[in-house]
């Protein structure tokens, strides 16, 4: 029950604060979001073992499926949206996305955090939420590296996004 309320939460959240003008813009970029977070699902849940969903069945399956289609991809658009535009210098904008990823890591970890409170997953004794703050800054700066590359100007001045 607690991912079909984070479920809620986030569509509520995008149909409420999400710029719906951009959305087909940004298509791309959401999808590859979601396509890293399945990646990243497979090597944590299946390759490796890390983490274990708990439940009977399909909903070990589907929950995270959920969750990825859902409040990963909504956090991502936030993310993206709610950029901070390079007015700084290349050392000062830096630090800007440095402490702008972090937030959106601070609030993923709450979220994963939750999860483990509501004994949705648990994590093997190797992992720790560091390692897990760690791969959700690294997912933040890679879905920020592919807005950067897709939206670079192109011959002729205009931008794939």
């Amino acid at each position: 029950m607690a991912v079909f309320l984070f479920v809620s939460i986030a569509i509520l959240a995008f149909w409420g604060f999400a710029d719906k003008t951009k959305f087909r813009a940004m298509f791309p970029i959401l999808i590859t979001a979601v396509f890293l977070r399945f990646l990243d699902h497979y090597v944590l849940i299946d390759w490796f073992k890390l983490w274990v969903m708990h439940g009977e069945g399909w909903r070990t399956i589907w929950i995270p499926m959920l969750a990825n289609l859902t409040i990963w991809s909504t956090a991502a658009y936030f993310y993206i949206q709610f950029l901070p535009r390079p007015y700084h210098p290349k050392g000062k904008h830096f630090v800007l996305l440095s402490l702008y990823t972090a937030l959106f890591v601070l609030v993923m970890c709450g979220y994963m955090r939750a999860l483990l409170y509501f004994q949705v997953l648990s994590m093997r004794d190797s992992w720790t939420l560091w390692h897990s703050a760690l791969n959700q800054y690294v997912y933040f700066l890679l879905i920020y590296v592919i807005y950067r590359w897709l939206t670079q100007p192109v011959r002729g001045g205009a931008s794939h996004v």
